[in-house]
């Protein structure tokens, strides 16, 4: 999605906690591993042969759903929020897209 010229990508999928458990690490640092690798989903298998996670240009902001655990990170000039269970931990973040500062809003 484009909006102001703020190249964004939203994703619901519980692929990035496969890729924790896989590499056992943080979900900062395991999106941070996938934005490099410009595929969000890397690993073809029969279920994902389509993959639709490649990313021809990098965003300028990822935002994640279904992680349980809100963070938020930056990565050379990529913006990576997860948002975490809406249930357990109602955080919500509000992106200024001009000055790209990021505000946790935390209702738990």
């Amino acid at each position: 999605k484009l909006i102001d010229n703020i190249q964004i990508l939203l994703s619901h999928d519980s692929f990035l906690q496969y890729y924790m458990n896989l590499c056992n690490s943080s979900v900062d640092m395991t999106n941070i591993n996938l934005l490099r690798k410009r595929n969000l989903n890397p690993i073809l298998t029969p279920e994902n042969y389509n993959n639709s996670f490649l990313l021809e240009e990098v965003p300028d902001i990822i935002a994640i759903s279904g992680t349980n655990k809100a963070t938020l990170t930056n990565y050379k000039g990529t913006t990576i929020i997860t948002t975490g269970s809406f249930t357990t931990e109602p955080i919500y973040w509000l992106i200024n897209l001009q000055t790209r500062e990021t505000f946790k809003i935390d209702f738990s």
